[in-house]
């Protein structure tokens, strides 16, 4: 059994949202015959009513003028095309007119979520990359601490081979070796 209007309403506590008809139109608002012209002289154009007291009288038709309400032209013609609906009818429109709003609105969430889940697969994209190109940059940071350090060693071995003293060779030696893990620490610590 399709939930009512009033059910459906007390269960979420919240109407559907009215973004527009429920289905569209079968007709454009002027392509019917014969013309009803409204006091303005005009065809009157035949618009859906998709309201909770009027959700259709045949086809959900009704007649409005068509010079907007708030301009001074408007000649207040309104007519419904057809006498109303039985309340069993009301409700079964109010019932499925809500059913696909409610589908509607699940589908704009599912579009939403899709486009964020897009957004974050490349997002998630941008943050190997920059993580690729900052292992690069380590890697040749620890290649030139190699190298400097190779350049520390040789230059330490040949003060070592001149004619100072051994204490101090050896206290330069452990200096710059300490210096060397110092930086060496420092750079696989970031």
């Amino acid at each position: 059994m399709a939930e009512s209007t009033s059910s459906w309403v007390s269960s979420t506590g919240a109407r559907p949202s009215s973004k527009g008809p429920p289905v569209p139109a079968r007709e454009g608002p002027l392509d019917y015959a014969p013309a009803v012209i409204c006091r303005c002289g005009l065809k009157a154009p035949r618009r859906v009513s998709w309201s909770d007291d009027n959700p259709g009288r045949r086809n959900n038709s009704f007649l409005m003028c068509f010079v907007p309400l708030q301009s001074s032209m408007d000649c207040k013609f309104f007519s419904w095309f057809d006498g109303e609906h039985s309340e069993f009818m009301k409700t079964l429109l109010i019932d499925l007119r809500n059913a696909v709003w409610r589908i509607k609105a699940e589908r704009d969430e599912v579009d939403e979520l899709q486009s964020v889940d897009v957004t974050v697969s490349r997002e998630l994209e941008d943050q190997k990359k920059m993580n690729q190109s900052l292992q690069e940059e380590r890697e040749g940071m620890k290649k030139k601490l190699a190298e400097k350090d190779e350049l520390l060693q040789a230059m330490a071995m040949k003060m070592c081979a001149g004619d100072r003293s051994r204490s101090v060779c050896s206290f330069v030696c452990v200096f710059v070796v300490g210096v060397m893990l110092g930086v060496m620490l420092g750079v696989v610590m970031a």
